[in-house]
């Protein structure tokens, strides 16, 4: 691996570059983006866990970090969690077992990415978010134009999801069980009236519309706003982080 590929996927692995950012409104990092794209132009290599096991991959795992890294990190990687290189984990996060997070994934501070999720390439995952058991966020390296999947801060997402082609769930938003959402998902309210974009701290679920007589689509749901209902049901347990 040459030292500019080394040093954008430490520049990532650190914060200090990231492939999305916000101010008024979310904007890709383009550069960044096409440089993870163009570590793919590179020779594979083969790698492995103290010859346990062994990968021919572009991109390693991040195995090589010593104990006290791990210890300074003040996040718990528990066994089974598979972090590829140039991933971002914030301060207190908690990465559980069978999960697999990408390349130029970010993870904000006390987020929880639980047993059997997928975060794919360049996928941002907000603060204090809870991404439920079985879940796929998925990724994009191509078209190397597109956004990624944004999941911004104080987000839950229920087990078993499906977050893919550039969606953008807002702040404090609450997936139900089994919600999928892409580029060409409809989303109704609980009128039956289609929205054209996701409100904040709006409660979804997954639901079906029908195109005929015998035939109906999965849609997903806006059924109400965050309550004081809701949040007891999802409240993060800060004994778990750090």
């Amino acid at each position: 691996m040459n030292e500019k590929v080394e040093s954008l996927l430490v520049d990532l692995e650190s914060g200090k570059v990231k492939i999305v950012n916000k101010e008024n409104q979310w904007e890709l990092n383009k550069n960044a983006f096409k440089q993870i794209n163009n570590i793919f132009k590179s020779e594979k290599q083969i790698t492995g866990i103290d010859n346990l096991t062994k990968w021919n991959d572009k991109v390693d795992l991040q195995n090589n970090i010593n104990n006290q890294a791990l210890l300074d990190k003040n996040s718990r990687f528990v066994p089974g969690s598979w972090i590829r290189r140039g991933v971002y984990i914030g301060e207190n996060c908690v990465i559980m077992s069978n999960s697999f997070i990408n390349v130029g994934a970010y993870i904000d501070d006390e987020s929880m990415i639980d047993s059997g999720v997928t975060i794919g390439s360049c996928a941002h995952i907000g603060k204090r978010c809870h991404i439920s058991s079985n879940t796929v966020i998925a990724g994009v390296l191509e078209p190397s134009s597109a956004m990624p999947v944004i999941i911004e801060d104080n987000v839950f997402i229920g087990a078993q999801c499906i977050i893919a082609e550039g969606i953008m769930i807002p702040e404090g938003c609450v997936l139900g069980a089994g919600t999928k959402i892409t580029s060409s998902t409809k989303i109704f309210n609980r009128d039956g009236l289609q929205m054209d974009k996701i409100d904040s701290y709006s409660v979804i679920v997954p639901g079906s519309y029908s195109i005929s007589k015998n035939i109906s689509l999965e849609c997903a749901i806006i059924i109400k706003k965050v309550d004081e209902k809701t949040k007891s049901k999802i409240s993060i347990n800060d004994l778990l982080r750090g």
